[in-house]
């Protein structure tokens, strides 16, 4: 009998052991995880209470102002995020390279950073408040929604806009003071706006004869006076006074080698997320051919989604400013792990916002909306979307992982791998499709639905015979 070899074994004993320990490593709490939890707390928290608020202004406009406000206010905010999330490249961008120079301990490129950011976004923007404050109302007549939601809507835009590109410079601003370990006070100066500005949104809307445009002053007003108010606190904290010669000394785009190394990250950062966010319009169009009543299901349930995303979204964040920090410090066993505690932590929070999210499904639809017909089809949607969160933390992360590593830099074999997986993908699941179908069953309620059409004409003949006659007696009497 052949004799077993006592060294594989202690080899394979010895690789599970590793293996094991490695993934104790990677879901205990220490340092490491303690590092993320600081900054993913926050994060999650505030953009928790932000998606919450968003939804809470839906239905007041849903239940104060009726469904042609709330057909404008999900529609634009479908259209302009999406021209939003592409010029977020800069602001994104902002993120990863004030995280690798802060790390360095280079404050003035820091600086520059921001800055840079900060105007390629507003400069960004122009273009893009043109375009929607014409565009918007045709695409909502094209997409059959209405006259009186295609007027609301294109007002209702140009505010929009304007929010847009505030809110922008502020979430910039944000990051950078996350980056320079101030995360705990911007979260919670965050969820104080989000809070007063849904308070403000409220009271207009009950108090007062409001429309949907007047609701989006008041959110354009608040927004504005927390980041004026967010910049005096910062200088008369003195957080800004190593970075100030970075933001406001230096002309940062008049330097070539930063504009690169921005671009090389922004860009990519910007297609991504256009993409991303651009699948979820295209896909309203769609919706829109199925009727109209779909279309606007689908923009709400984005507000559901939103809320998804920003749970694992906010932990991807802390991510990358963790790996960009430790990168930057020279010390990549540390970036690796906290790359995978990441991916833990998010899907671990994905879970449970599924499962909470599942508990309150019989209860959402009639809170977004009054339309019973737009009530119906949400329900049929959360079961789908809350397994679509699960599935997707993971790239999520990952993604953001990979931006902090600053490899983001996709050419054609990139795009055309992921075009190949897409159909990949779909084959397998479209051939399973096949291979498990029911051809008996398919067939008998085929011929159910041509026989039942096939009755409905013969009964559309007979009442075109019958008149044909009826005006043929009536004409020869007369």
């Amino acid at each position: 009998a052949p004799v077993s070899d006592p060294t594989s074994k202690l080899t394979a004993r010895g690789y599970i052991h590793r293996r094991l320990k490695f993934l104790w490593s990677v879901v205990r709490y220490d340092f490491e995880t303690r590092q993320l939890m600081r900054l993913a707390v926050p994060f999650t928290a505030y953009a928790l209470v932000e998606g919450v608020c968003d939804i809470i202004g839906l239905i007041i406009v849903s239940h104060r102002l009726g469904t042609d406000s709330l057909i404008a206010l999900a529609m634009v905010d479908i259209f302009l995020g999406t021209t939003a999330e592409f010029v977020g490249g800069w602001v994104e961008a902002s993120s990863s390279l004030v995280s690798m120079a802060y790390g360095a301990g280079n404050y003035r490129r820091a600086g520059q950073y921001l800055q840079v950011s900060v105007l390629g976004y507003v400069l960004g923007q122009i273009p893009m408040a043109i375009l929607w404050g014409f565009a918007t109302k045709p695409l909502i007549l094209f997409l059959g929604l209405g006259e009186t939601a295609g007027d609301i809507a294109q007002e209702y835009a140009w505010v929009v806009m304007a929010i847009d590109t505030v809110g922008g410079v502020h979430e910039a601003f944000g990051d950078f003071l996350e980056v320079v370990g101030l995360q705990w006070y911007t979260n919670a100066y965050g969820i104080l706006e989000a809070l007063v500005g849904i308070g403000a949104y409220a009271a207009v809307a009950y108090l007062f004869d409001a429309n949907l445009t007047l609701l989006g002053l008041v959110d354009l007003c608040v927004s504005s006076l927390f980041f004026c108010a967010d910049i005096a606190i910062c200088s008369w904290r003195g957080w800004l006074d190593h970075f100030e010669v970075g933001m406001f000394g230096d002309f940062g785009f008049h330097d070539r080698g930063l504009m690169l190394d921005m671009f090389k990250v922004a860009l990519p950062l910007a297609f991504g997320s256009l993409f991303a966010y651009a699948e979820w319009e295209v896909l309203t169009f769609f919706a829109a051919v199925l009727g109209p009543a779909e279309a606007v299901t689908w923009a709400v349930a984005a507000y559901i989604w939103d809320i998804f995303e920003v749970t694992t979204g906010s932990i991807a964040d802390a991510a990358e400013v963790r790996c960009s920090y430790q990168l930057g410090k020279g010390r990549p066993k540390l970036a690796e792990l906290s790359a995978y505690k990441a991916i833990f932590l998010a899907f671990a929070a994905s879970t449970g916002a599924t499962i909470l999210f599942l508990s309150l499904g019989g209860l959402l639809p009639g809170w977004m909306t009054t339309d019973p017909t737009i009530q119906a089809m949400l329900s049929d949607l959360f079961p789908l979307m809350a397994l679509g969160n699960i599935t997707m933390n993971t790239g999520w992360v990952c993604w953001s992982l990979i931006g902090a590593q600053g490899r983001l830099n996709i050419d054609l074999r990139g795009l055309t791998f992921s075009v190949l997986v897409g159909y990949c993908a779909t084959i397998t699941i479209l051939t399973t499709i096949l291979l498990m179908s029911d051809w008996v069953t398919i067939s008998a309620k085929i011929r159910e639905k041509v026989k039942a059409e096939e009755e409905e004409d013969d009964e559309e003949e007979d009442g075109d015979e019958s008149n044909s006659s009826d005006s043929s007696s009536s004409s020869s009497s007369s």
